[in-house]
């Protein structure tokens, strides 16, 4: 769902439920949420980066899209990606 301020320039999508499916391999993100802040430039006084950040959760950058390839397809080249596909990898197997 996207939630829009009325006051700054910025969009909230949360994303839940997210299935990954390729060939024969399906990746559920059970529990697990998406929230993209949307700005017209980036600024740490929104509302949602505050609470976000009152609760220890930072900002992780990246493509929901190689999010997906990297976790159906073994033999997609994830280089760059190690790190932050293995902190998802981590969440959802928590």
């Amino acid at each position: 769902f996207t939630l829009i301020s009325k006051t700054i320039n910025e969009r909230i999508t949360i994303d839940t439920d997210i299935f990954y499916e390729c060939n024969s391999t399906k990746t559920m993100l059970n529990n697990i949420a998406i929230i993209e802040i949307k700005q017209e430039k980036i600024s740490n006084n929104s509302k949602i980066y505050r609470a976000l950040s009152s609760l220890n959760l930072r900002p992780l950058s990246f493509s929901k899209y190689c999010l997906g390839m990297g976790l159906t397809q073994k033999e997609v080249n994830t280089k760059g990606f190690n790190k932050k596909l293995n902190k998802v990898k981590e969440l959802i197997n928590s």
